[in-house]
């Protein structure tokens, strides 16, 4: 079962527009963003408190991670990672949940954006995300709550289709083998 949902998940995530990036770990995971970050030409990667003070993403790039201390830090960063709290097969759709503005800007504002996401926290459906988004709000006091499916996109009235207007350009779906330790 986790297979296919994994694999479903990837495939609608793709079909988003979203790159998804499989890994063994958290290392393999820090060391993928750190390649890709050095091909799209480096620069300021801005991250969430909880991966600011995770010792393997320190040691794994050339420069350290800076906090999301404004808007204009993150807008202007080369990129962003942030935890993803779940994923869900059926939309292939990253669900966030933090309480801080700033740690949801990361996922929100920045260029190109890296969600880390354990394999083990994909949910079949909207239906099974209801009762995970239940617990995130009852009973971890997380208010509020995005759903991101894919780079952000937007269409004029003449519908020209334009990507990365109102978030992140490019959105890179780290998917972790395993279930996070929550």
């Amino acid at each position: 079962m986790q297979d296919f949902l994994r694999n479903r998940f990837k495939e609608r995530a793709v079909k988003a527009g979203a790159t998804v990036l499989e890994v063994s770990d958290l290392t393999q995971a820090a060391r993928t963003i750190a390649r890709v970050i050095g091909e799209k030409g480096g620069g300021m990667i801005v991250a969430t408190p909880d991966l600011l003070n995770e010792p393997i993403f320190s040691k794994e790039f050339d420069q350290p991670l800076h906090p999301a201390t404004d808007e204009l830090t993150v807008a202007g960063s080369a990129a962003g990672v942030s935890p993803g709290s779940f994923g869900i097969a059926e939309t292939g759709s990253v669900v966030y949940a933090a309480n801080d503005r700033l740690d949801r800007l990361v996922a929100m504002l920045s260029p190109i954006h890296f969600a880390l996401l354990y394999a083990g926290d994909i949910a079949p459906d909207l239906e099974v995300a209801g009762g995970k988004l239940k617990d995130l709000q009852m009973n971890q006091g997380k208010r509020y709550v995005s759903f991101v499916t894919g780079p952000s996109r937007t269409a004029d009235i003449e519908r020209v289709l334009t990507i990365g207007v109102q978030g992140p350009k490019e959105l890179f779906i780290v998917l972790i083998d395993g279930e996070s330790e929550k």
